[in-house]
């Protein structure tokens, strides 16, 4: 689970009973984490592109270990994806979004994905 989910979790659980209204401090600094995460793979998208905070989460699974595949049950894990279909369909839409001369996801048979980083 990503550190903005686990934040999130963690105040939706302390204030379950409540009104959730989430404190204008929190929802500036989870926008800034995004921020910071969208800043970190933009090198890697096609010109004014932003990936989805899912698809972030994805490309981030996978550019921990690029070269090496990361199977869809971690990558279910990550995302909170609700099926393996739904996983095909974030990685279709991030594949679009990444520029193949810098990156390119690719499908391993049977196990999950990976990413390849080019020059």
């Amino acid at each position: 689970m990503t550190p903005l989910k686990q934040l999130e979790r963690l105040y939706i659980e302390q204030h379950s009973g409540d009104c959730v209204n989430v404190p204008r401090e929190l929802v500036e600094r989870l926008l800034e984490i995004r921020r910071d995460r969208q800043a970190s793979v933009r090198m890697y998208l096609k010109e004014r592109r932003m990936l989805t905070p899912t698809e972030l989460t994805l490309f981030s699974a996978l550019l921990k270990t690029p070269g090496h595949p990361v199977s869809k049950r971690d990558l279910l894990t990550v995302t909170g994806a609700a099926s393996i279909e739904s996983l095909w369909v974030h990685v279709n839409r991030m594949r679009d979004k990444i520029n193949p001369q810098v990156a390119e996801v690719h499908a391993v048979t049977r196990f999950g994905y990976m990413v390849e980083l080019r020059g």
